[in-house]
C-alpha cells in the first residue's frame, strides 16, 4: 500500500483475501460475511486506517453530494452566521452537510464561487446574491437544480426566495414595546 494515498477498499481486500465486493457490503452495512472474516475485514480497516467515501457512495446512489452549497456575502457579518447555522441545523436533521462561502460582494468571485460548487456536485444551493443577473443558472435550474436565493431576490431566473420584509418588521416592531400591543 502505498503511504502517500488514502487506503482504498481494494487495499482492505487485498490484505484480507477477499473480494473488493465483500468489503463493500459489509462497510455498507449490508453483511453477507461470516462473523470471522467480517472480523478480519474491521481489524484491516483500523490498521490501513481507510476510511468510507461518502461523497462516492453519495454520487452512486442520489447522483450528487449530500453537501448543500451555501453563498454569503461576508462570512464574518453576524447575520449570516446566524443565517449559516439555522441552516445547519435544518441540514443536519436531513442529513446533510453545509458547505459555505463568501462572495465578498463581487459578481464574478460568485459566479465563480456557484460553478465550484455545482462542479463538487452539491445537492443544491442557498444564494445571497451580489449579481443583478442570475441568469448564468438558468441550465442549471431547468435541469431540476435546486437554487434558493436568501435576504435578496434572483433576477433572470426562476427560483425560490426567502426574502425579509424589513419595512413591515419595522412596523411591526413600532406598534410593540416590550412585548405589548400599543394602541392607536
Amino acid at each position: 500500500m502505498n503511504a502517500t494515498r488514502r487506503p482504498t477498499m481494494k487495499d482492505v481486500a487485498e490484505r484480507c483475501g477477499v473480494s473488493v465486493k465483500t468489503v463493500s457490503r459489509l462497510v455498507n452495512g449490508q453483511g453477507g460475511t461470516s462473523q470471522a472474516t467480517a472480523d478480519r475485514i474491521f481489524q484491516t480497516i483500523e490498521e490501513v486506517g481507510f476510511q468510507r467515501n461518502l461523497l462516492a457512495s453519495d454520487l452512486r446512489q442520489t447522483g450528487h453530494s449530500s453537501i448543500i452549497g451555501v453563498v454569503i456575502e461576508d462570512v464574518s457579518n453576524p447575520f449570516y452566521g446566524t443565517m449559516i447555522r439555522a441552516v445547519e441545523e435544518y441540514a443536519h436533521q436531513k442529513g446533510l452537510m453545509v458547505l459555505s462561502v463568501s462572495s465578498d460582494e463581487d459578481p464574478v468571485r460568485e459566479h465563480g464561487l456557484i460553478r465550484e460548487l455545482i462542479s463538487r456536485q452539491v445537492a443544491g444551493l442557498i444564494v445571497v446574491t451580489a449579481t443583478a443577473d442570475n441568469s448564468y443558472l438558468l441550465s442549471d435550474t431547468q435541469r431540476g437544480f435546486p437554487v434558493v436565493f436568501a435576504d435578496r431576490p434572483g433576477n433572470g431566473v426562476e427560483c425560490d426566495e426567502i426574502l425579509l420584509d424589513n419595512r413591515q418588521g419595522a412596523a411591526m416592531r413600532s406598534t410593540t414595546s416590550c412585548g405589548k400591543a400599543t394602541a392607536g
